[in-house]
């Protein structure tokens, strides 16, 4: 019975395992009787099987939890990338392109320079709140092929560059993940210079190489920011700016940098001060001053002031910074006052003291310059009034030298010569203030080329030649000022009646 049972069982396993090739046949062909493709995966007929007898061991082996090797290898792959993360990035670290990164273009790194010199910059960035504090970041130079991991630091000052050189600045994450970048050009150090005018100071300076930056200029005295006030000369091609309302004799400080206007990953415009600044400074010109000691107790009347008293004692010292009509012209306390010259004694002259030989002129180590002296006459002749004369006369009693400017028009002067000269000394002063040629003499006491600045009936106080004996370049006349005579000739013939003579 069992023998049959047996061969019963044999055969309607031969017959369910006929059915089983006929049904897989259909499903490789696609049921259409067609033949597979390559690449197609055909499973084995029932002639290839071989039955294996019931073992219960194996049975237990085969329902035991099988092995996934792709899990094997995804974890092998997964080690992998653990591994190669970890590792530290060299300097040569490349810089991945901004457009092919998620957040290239959106600015979640908010890279800007904040702060910039002639060779070099400052670059800032926040990073992005998805990433770990801990983040590396690596920074790049594009123009350089240069870049360099700087750790979790989110700042980095940037040295050695070219002035005038546009930079392409990058910054991303060490495992290249995330980057943005922007452009900069730092641009060079200004270095502005000073002219002297008349109670005021100008401030000039050439353009620096911006290197197609848009770059503005930032003046500052002390706290004050002259920036708004700065022009640009297109005759002389250099930036200024005028710091008005200058006193005499006080020093001035003007700081002059570079502002640079900058755009971030998203396109925003925002500004950017240079740390290279240049400190200047500078007076105002100085007339020359005269110290007198009163003969006797005196009381003064203000000029400005009619009500006002001054009370002064014997031998009180005044220091005068202007003369005429027999008078020294001084201030004390605000108000303006004068004194006669006979009132007062031992008069002493402050000037630019230079050495001379007689008959040869010797120039001195510092004079006001021929821009300086066209600064200072327009400057005047705009507070003290204008002269539509082919010539004016500038007398700098300080430096103890005359300017010879020819007007350009629109009160525009221009230096074309400038030599010594010598006022009049402590005790017979020369008239100051603005003056004109009144009256000419071919020659008188010997002398030649008399032309008066102060007077239409007189010659008194003239532009005049000198003799061999008297030196110039310190005040030592009667109240003339004396020249080479070539140079007195000059004036004479070619200063016309009415132009302007200003003596300070």
């Amino acid at each position: 019975m069992k023998k049959k049972l047996l061969i019963y069982t044999v055969a309607l396993m031969m017959f369910a395992s006929s059915w089983v090739g006929v049904f897989a046949a259909d499903e490789v062909t696609g049921g259409d009787g067609q033949a597979p493709q390559q690449g197609d995966q055909i499973e084995q007929n029932d002639q290839d099987l071989e039955l294996e007898p019931l073992d219960n061991e194996a049975v237990d082996s085969e329902s035991a939890e099988p092995t996934d090797e792709n899990a094997v290898v995804e974890e092998e792959q997964a080690t992998g990338e653990t591994e190669a993360s970890s590792e530290e990035p060299t300097s040569e670290t490349a810089m991945p392109e901004v457009e092919k990164l998620g957040e290239a273009a959106t600015g979640a790194y908010n890279v800007k320079v904040t702060k910039f010199w002639s060779t070099g910059m400052t670059v800032n960035w926040s990073g992005s709140n998805t990433l770990p504090e801990d983040t590396d970041y690596v920074i790049s130079i594009e123009e350089d092929s240069w870049s360099k991991n700087v750790g979790s630091a989110k700042s980095f000052n940037l040295g050695g560059l070219t002035p005038g050189k546009k930079y392409t600045i990058g910054v991303a994450t060490a495992d290249n993940a995330y980057a943005e970048e922007i452009t900069f050009t730092p641009v060079p150090k200004v270095n502005p210079s000073t002219l002297s005018g008349y109670k005021q100071i100008k401030i000039q300076w050439t353009g620096v190489a911006t290197g197609g930056a848009t770059v503005k200029y930032k003046t500052t005295i002390g706290k004050k920011d002259l920036s708004g006030d700065i022009k640009y000369d297109k005759t002389a091609k250099k930036w200024y700016v005028v710091g008005k309302g200058a006193k005499v004799g006080t020093k001035y400080s003007y700081r002059v940098r570079t502002t640079e206007t900058a755009k971030d990953a998203k396109g925003a415009s925002y500004t950017v001060v240079s740390t290279d600044y240049t400190d200047v400074s500078d007076k105002c010109v100085s007339p020359m001053y005269i110290t007198i000691k009163l003969k006797r107790n005196r009381t003064f009347t203000s000029l400005d002031k009619p009500k006002k008293k001054l009370h002064l004692k014997k031998n009180t010292k005044i220091k005068s910074n202007g003369y005429g009509g027999g008078c020294y012209y001084f201030s004390w306390g605000g108000h303006k006052y004068r004194v006669s010259r006979v009132s007062t004694k031992k008069a002493k002259a402050s000037y630019i003291y230079e050495k001379e030989k007689r008959g040869k002129m010797i120039e001195s180590a510092w004079n006001y310059s021929p821009a300086e002296a066209e600064f200072f006459a327009e400057g005047y002749m705009a507070k003290k009034g204008k002269s539509n004369k082919k010539y004016a006369v500038w007398v700098s009693f300080y430096t103890q030298r005359l300017y010879i400017l020819q007007n350009q028009g629109g009160n525009k002067w221009k230096c074309i010569k400038n030599w010594n000269c010598a006022t009049g000394k402590a005790s017979t002063p020369s008239p100051t203030g603005n003056k004109s040629i009144g009256k000419k003499k071919r020659k008188h006491h010997g002398i030649g080329w008399w032309s008066s600045f102060s007077s239409k009936k007189s010659i008194a106080n003239s532009l005049h030649g000198n003799t061999g004996k008297w030196i110039l370049g310190n005040p030592q006349s009667h109240g003339c000022i004396r020249n080479m005579p070539k140079n007195a000739k000059w004036i004479y013939q070619n200063v016309s009646y009415g132009s302007k003579v200003i003596n300070y």
